[in-house]
Order: C-alpha cells, then structure tokens, then sequence
C-alpha cells in the first residue's frame, strides 16, 4: 500500500509531472507484479469524485489500455468511497481479481 499526496497545502494543480509520475509509479508496479493496483480517492475533503474524474482523463491520455480500469463506488454511514481497479488485460487471474474487488465494494471494503 502506498499513498500519493500533496506536499504543499493550498490550490491543487493539475501539473503534468503529476500525471506523469503517477503513471510511471504505476509503470513500475505493472512492470514487477502481474497483480492488480486498486486506486481509492481520499473523500475525507469531499474532493474524491473530482480526483476520480482526473485519473479518469489520465487514464485515457496515457493511452495504455493493455491496463484495463474498473471502477465501483460505495458509501458506509460516514464516507464514500470511490475506488478503481486497474489489471493488466492479460492477466490470467483478471476474473477472480474482478470477482474479490466486487465483492470488497459490496462490503464497503471493510471485513
């Protein structure tokens, strides 16, 4: 697990060395695991749905789609959570990885 934040408080921007190091953290991970990377949007500021609709543009802008993205949302009594699931096509695993990351949404992903 690792998070991605932002260092200095204040206006967020939408600098391309932001999508850029994104993507090649991303890279790195795809590139050592045939597993898959689940993105969860922090909501505690209620900006998650924006953050969704950035990794959204930036997704299609890297054009890798030998990853593929799914995405779920839920909501418990105090967040929601907007999570997204990117698997590399040929995974061998993808269907069950699919299986367990909705099942995880059904349960608001907490066990």
């Amino acid at each position: 697990m690792f998070n991605i934040e932002q260092v200095r408080k204040g206006k967020t921007s939408t600098d391309a060395r932001i999508r850029i190091t994104i993507e090649y953290v991303l890279s790195l991970f795809f590139e050592n695991n045939t597993d898959a990377v689940v993105v969860v949007m922090d909501s505690s500021d209620g900006k998650h749905m924006a953050r969704k609709r950035l990794f959204d543009k930036w997704y299609f802008q890297s054009g890798k789609f030998s990853i593929e993205k799914y995405e779920a949302s839920c909501k418990t009594d105090e967040i929601e959570i907007a999570a997204t699931l990117f698997v590399e096509k040929n995974n061998p695993f993808k269907n069950i990885i699919l299986s367990d990351y909705y099942e995880l949404v059904k349960l608001n992903f907490y066990s």
